[in-house]
């Protein structure tokens, strides 16, 4: 929203120098026409006035560079408004493809980064990097962790579930359709839930095992 505020902004002056500009070329181009006032007429108007020593032609100078000058500061006005036009809409151009940019971002390994973070938006993270830093680091329960949720991910970018982070896996188990993804999806759960909530302790050649399973499920799924 404010992007539009922003443009009205500097579009407003704009629009406005152009019309101003407009109008006083237009003014220049006027054919005046001399009226002629009977001497009597004019003496009686005028009699009052003082005019100096100010004499017609140097009015008629005053008056052209006053309309100079004016015509002038327009052009000034119009050109800063077309530069200052065409930096923001840069400006706009290049904020839109950074939101884009951060849009696609992807979160990379980092030792402080929660798997309850990463189960809150699990599109916002490359778990495959997670896992592999996880593995790297033979945190096996931590690495199971994110193999179900990238199981999740999977799931849900073929449409086989809807992903809603307030969901229970019982509840993404039960949106599936009967059928051999289903059955394997329930063997994965309960393999989590042991490993996650149920404290088993992991060797390396264990996970390797487990870590097997989950990744046949998911290759299994992007070819579906």
């Amino acid at each position: 929203m404010k992007y539009y505020f922003f443009v009205v902004s500097f579009l407003f002056p704009l629009i406005l120098s152009s019309s101003l500009l407009a109008q006083a070329s237009a003014y220049e181009k006027i054919d005046l026409h001399p009226v002629k006032i009977k001497k009597a007429d004019w003496e009686a108007a005028t009699q009052d006035l003082d005019y100096g020593t100010i004499t017609p032609s140097e009015n008629k100078t005053s008056r052209e560079v006053d309309s100079a000058a004016i015509t002038a500061i327009l052009k000034i006005l119009f050109v800063l408004g077309v530069a200052v036009f065409i930096l923001l809409l840069l400006r706009l151009l290049i904020g839109a493809q950074g939101i884009q940019r951060s849009k696609r971002q992807k979160f990379y390994p980092n030792k402080n980064i929660d798997t309850h973070q990463v189960a809150e938006n699990i599109h916002q993270y490359d778990l495959l990097a997670l896992i592999k830093n996880a593995v790297k680091q033979k945190d096996y329960s931590r690495a199971v962790r994110l193999y179900y949720l990238l199981s999740i991910k999977t799931l849900s970018d073929k449409g086989l579930i809807q992903w809603k982070k307030d969901k229970t896996d019982h509840q993404y188990l039960n949106e599936l359709i009967s059928g051999k993804i289903k059955n394997q999806f329930a063997e994965l759960t309960g393999i989590f839930e042991l490993v996650w909530y149920g404290g088993v302790s992991l060797t390396s050649p264990l996970f390797s095992e487990i870590q097997q399973s989950f990744q046949r499920f998911i290759r299994q799924l992007e070819v579906h």
